[in-house]
């Protein structure tokens, strides 16, 4: 579905694209996201893994009221 999604816009490279994860709060720790997944992390891990890379990186992105809005889950 990503490459579908990436093939369909014109002039967009993946090295381009930021690969971005939100997880909320769960016994693993407070909510967190992060966009530095490289493609292929992204399309090749299961969202546990994603978590698991986000909670252990040294940039994650700090959390923010704006990810409290209703359409977020």
């Amino acid at each position: 579905m990503i490459e579908d999604i990436i093939n369909k816009c014109n002039g967009t490279f993946i090295e381009n694209i930021k690969f971005y994860g939100h997880f909320p709060s769960s016994i693993k720790g407070p909510p967190s996201r992060c966009d530095q997944f490289t493609y292929d992390q992204f399309i090749n891990s299961s969202l546990d893994e994603l978590e698991r890379l986000t909670r252990t990186s040294q940039t994650p992105i700090p959390y923010s009221s704006k990810d409290k809005k209703g359409y977020m889950g």
